[in-house]
């Protein structure tokens, strides 16, 4: 069920690279004017009728190409989450074709992708890079990792996590929401057994990330910044 009466939808593509799970992510083009220059999953606001799996696949085809055909697995949705911009975000996770990397390939290109593989195309209006991660990365903490926890949505306090990963000679931060959604997903697939290294994905004792919800709407139906807990924590 949304949190927000505005939707939006991320793909969380996962890929096996050297018997790990790898995921792709993006770095937003520092020409947008939201989240310029930040590192995100591919993904975008919901068009009327569209399903969160349709609106994930949508954003993944036309900011990094990737295509139907290269979706192997639709795993399913992981909870909606809550973003500063009061969107109701719901991941969609599946596996998908391993990507190539191709920084000459352009959407004129006539270049057919294989079955268990497909070539990156960037869209540059929307995409300045795009670099993989082992999904392992987010689910134990490492000197890689650091968080604070932020006093925000009238004194409700969230959790915001850091990771920095080197991609091909280049420094990632990556944080905020995509980093939760990512620990999420990474706890869900490797579990956290170990007490010595483990990432609490949100602050103890305190509501959940996904049980924050937009309480009200305005009379001109545009959403209100009141934020209720509809779930307490265990």
């Amino acid at each position: 069920e949304p949190v927000a009466l505005r939707r939006a939808a991320v793909l969380v593509g996962l890929f096996s690279r050297d018997d790990e799970w790898h995921v792709l992510l993006t770095r937003r083009s520092t020409k947008l004017k939201s989240h310029s220059g930040q590192v995100c999953l591919p993904g975008g606001k919901t068009d009327e009728g569209e399903t969160n799996i349709e609106t994930a696949l949508r954003e993944a085809n036309e900011e990094v190409g990737l295509s139907r055909d290269s979706i192997i697995n639709i795993f399913g949705e992981l909870p909606p989450r809550l973003s500063a911009h009061l969107l109701s975000v719901t991941p969609v996770v599946c596996r998908i074709a391993q990507p190539i990397l191709n920084r000459k390939r352009t959407r004129s290109s006539h270049i057919t992708d294989s079955s268990d593989s497909f070539l990156v195309t960037l869209n540059p209006h929307e995409v300045e890079s795009v670099f993989f991660v082992p999904l392992k990365l987010f689910s134990k903490s490492s000197l890689q990792h650091s968080f604070y926890d932020y006093e925000t949505f009238h004194n409700h306090t969230v959790r915001i996590h850091e990771f920095q990963h080197t991609f091909g000679g280049t420094e990632y931060c990556i944080w905020g929401l995509t980093a939760h959604i990512l620990i999420d997903a990474a706890l869900r697939i490797y579990g956290n057994d170990d007490a010595t290294s483990s990432i609490e994905l949100d602050p103890p004792g305190l509501p959940r990330h996904v049980d924050l919800r937009v309480a009200k709407k305005k009379e001109n139906d545009e959403e209100e910044c009141t934020i209720e807990v509809v779930v307490c924590a265990e």
